[in-house]
């Protein structure tokens, strides 16, 4: 009992556990500084340094933990300084072995300053389309709409399409009651697009209000164009439809058979058509989103693609989650 014990308070056990737990908590420090930097400017240069920020913390970490092994060897008796040129001295002699993670580590930085992506962006590589969640030194991350995350070394990022930095075109209908005053109608999409123009993401030249779509027997369908990065079409929808909702109520404006929700979509979902296939049936299956979407016919099992304004152009509504 009295060897185990003087076993556990020994320099071997204690020096490598204090010099942990020092590591780990002043990484912690360094990531809670890092992430609580304030960054002020547009989209743009906000990703732009969170990538950055992320890049570095990627650096911090890998140093600390150089450091810890070596302090652990260290107690242990080994002689870093002869183990660093032997190993120096192995990297010469099996230098083809570490091509790729000095290829990784170029082509992460090149990333960066070329400003290909950046964390927050939407990209495409090869098949796979997501969302850029993570970047590091050696890899990076990208999660799809359906929740699978590819890992690709940044050597392999050669080829990738950044889908935000292309503009996404979408129409808003208003179905709008044929007694509300028509110039006042207008007025308050006016005002909902000069709000909407405010963001950095959307263009304001092509952001406009379009004039009346449809008239019912005892509807006003009013419609206007919004242009903005691709992959912040959905989110800025969801905020126009509240904008909408809280400007008519606030203006005592009626909102006629309006389901702002309809075109919330997702894979797997069913969705009816407002025309019919050939085999008669209008009811399809989402199997693929993305910048395009593949539905499938229930019925005959045929699959379209097509793009995503085009589908919501085409879309009558969202049948039911499919189980």
């Amino acid at each position: 009992m009295k060897n185990f014990f003087e076993i556990i308070i020994s320099e071997k056990v204690i020096v490598p556990i204090i010099t942990i737990i020092i590591a780990v908590i002043l990484y912690k420090i360094m990531e809670k500084i890092i992430k609580n930097i304030k960054i002020k400017g547009n989209d743009f240069g906000v990703k732009r340094f969170q990538t950055i920020f992320i890049l570095i913390l990627n650096i911090i970490k890998n140093i600390i933990i150089a450091i810890v092994i070596v302090v652990i060897l260290s107690v242990y008796g080994v002689h870093t300084t002869t183990l660093i040129t032997s190993l120096g001295a192995l990297g010469v002699v099996g230098g083809i072995a570490f091509q790729d993670i000095i290829k990784d580590l170029y082509t992460g930085i090149n990333i960066i300053i070329d400003d290909y992506f950046f964390v927050g962006d939407r990209i495409k590589y090869e098949d796979f389309e997501g969302e850029v969640t993570d970047f590091g030194l050696k890899s990076t991350k990208i999660k799809s709409d359906t929740g699978e995350v590819l890992i690709v070394a940044n050597r392999n990022l050669h080829e990738v399409i950044n889908l935000s930095m292309k503009k996404t075109i979408f129409h808003i209908e208003i179905p709008t009651s044929i007694e509300s005053n028509k110039l006042k109608v207008e007025k308050i999409i006016n005002e909902i697009i000069s709000e909407i123009v405010k963001y950095d993401y959307v263009e304001e030249k092509e952001t406009v209000y379009l004039g009346i779509e449809k008239i019912n027997s005892d509807t006003i369908i009013y419609l206007f164009k919004v242009k903005c990065k691709q992959g912040k079409d959905q989110e800025l929808k969801r905020e126009i439809n509240q904008k909408i909702i809280e400007y008519y109520k606030k203006n005592n404006i009626v909102l006629k058979d309006w389901d702002p929700m309809k075109k919330d979509y997702k894979l797997n979902d069913l969705v009816i058509m407002k025309k019919p296939h050939a085999c008669q049936s209008n009811l399809w299956e989402i199997t693929r989103m993305g910048v395009d979407i593949k539905i499938k016919c229930v019925k005959c099992k045929r699959e379209i693609m097509m793009d995503r304004l085009e589908f919501e152009k085409k879309l009558k509504r969202r049948q039911k989650w499919k189980e």
